[in-house]
């Protein structure tokens, strides 16, 4: 193992973080109900930008690290792995167990070609699994594919497109982020050995800003890492997963290695620290019916939501709820959206307001995952934005007369 002195000593050798130029954040807005149009991300140069929290990220989107988007497609031109988005509810770090020789932005850019190679002509899958991927010189790579920029789709292409189902970690890439450190790290010559450096800002800065656009809490009440019981896609239940865990902690593998494991304590402080530009106020569901979390078609769902008080000077605006519902064929890696979705092609989730009594009803009449998610919508001054923390519950509808799935043993440390 790598000393820190020679970790520390190696690192001021570094070269500096590729430049990508800068970009005027647009202006925006947030909305109480309905879908904020000018409220998605925007990307420009490498620039994301997302109104809602007025949090921005320079990334090197994929045209400049190299994506040969023909990889993406079949001969008669329709896509190998269309996007599909499910709000995410994980973050998930992974390492990409390639070799730590690289010694340039350059050759960095290299070795993301050859693991883009690898997930869409290797594994067959027409694209990078990962969402992003950050390097040991601090630069954030733009992964998966997302919204628009192809023939036919009228909209410019989005830069870390908001909520693309990602294939990282076979079985919860429904719902989770993946993001994977550029490297070796159970090598010797691994060189992040702490906290501290230009790989773990970019982490920091990469994970603050996913898990402030998605609602992420990284810590408890308690201090210790927040959970969630996350309903896997092929409909088993994995209770109390880390919102921010590594990729073992998921499955059987090695992936990120014990000195990034050990890390995740000071990640989910640094995310909550990070994150204190929002309120750090949130919403809970005080009164669930039924208590159950899988029912059957045509059972109704009533939830009363309750709201943290914001920290001066936010006070609470109002509430948004949105029902996200899909149901995915065993067969198939494209879901059927079912509720609380757009009707576009690449759907947005639509959010609705919550009346003065703070009460969620709906009735899930097909069979799916279904997920409530319940925000504050807080106002400062001119300032309006969603609270840091929000509400999720996920619920199984299933059908009672039909078999459960067979449930296919998981590989070690694949995706997709």
């Amino acid at each position: 193992m790598v000393g820190l002195a020679a970790a520390a000593a190696g690192a001021a050798a570094w070269p500096a973080r590729l430049a990508v130029p800068a970009v005027q954040a647009p202006r925006g807005r947030m909305v109480v109900g309905g879908v904020a149009r000018d409220s998605r991300p925007v990307g420009e140069d490498g620039n994301v930008f997302d109104v809602a929290t007025r949090r921005s990220l320079q990334v090197i989107p994929r045209e400049t690290w190299g994506a040969d988007e023909s990889f993406r497609f079949h001969d008669d031109g329709t896509e190998r792995w269309r996007e599909m988005f499910v709000p995410p509810k994980l973050l998930v770090i992974h390492h990409t167990a390639t070799p730590n020789s690289y010694e340039t932005p350059e050759e960095a850019m290299a070795e993301i070609r050859n693991i883009y190679d690898f997930h869409a002509n290797g594994h067959d899958w027409g694209d990078i699994g990962y969402h992003a991927i950050v390097d040991r010189f601090g630069n954030i790579y733009e992964g998966r594919h997302g919204r628009g920029g192809d023939p036919g789709e009228p909209a410019e292409r989005e830069i870390l497109s908001q909520a693309v189902t990602g294939g990282h970690t076979t079985e919860y890439e429904y719902g989770t982020i993946g993001v994977a450190l550029l490297g070796d790290a159970t090598a010797d010559d691994w060189g992040m050995w702490e906290p501290a450096g230009p790989m773990w800002e970019a982490l920091v800065h990469y994970c603050t800003f996913e898990a402030g656009r998605a609602g992420i809490r990284p810590l408890g009440a308690d201090g210790e890492a927040a959970v969630t019981d996350f309903l896997r896609s092929d409909d088993a239940w994995h209770d109390g997963a880390a919102n921010v865990c590594g990729h073992r902690e998921l499955q059987e593998t090695f992936c990120p290695g014990d000195v990034v494991i050990e890390m995740l304590p000071a990640l989910r402080a640094a995310i909550h620290d990070g994150l204190a530009g929002l309120s750090r106020s949130g919403a809970s569901f005080s009164i669930v019916a039924p208590e159950g979390r899988e029912v059957a078609p045509g059972t109704p769902v009533d939830l009363q939501v309750a709201v943290d008080e914001p920290e001066p000077p936010w006070a609470v605006a109002g509430i948004e709820y949105a029902v996200e519902g899909w149901f995915k064929p065993v067969e198939s890696e494209d879901i059927a959206y079912l509720s609380g979705y757009t009707d576009e092609s690449q759907p947005r989730l639509t959010w609705l307001p919550v009346g003065p009594d703070g009460s969620i009803a709906f009735t899930p009449e097909r069979p799916g995952h279904y997920t409530v998610h319940a925000r504050p919508v807080l106002r400062r001054e001119r300032q309006t934005a969603p609270s840091a923390w929000w509400a999720q519950r996920t619920y199984l509808v299933r059908d009672p007369s039909e078999p459960e799935r067979e449930r296919p043993s998981v590989p070690e440390d694949v995706g997709h």
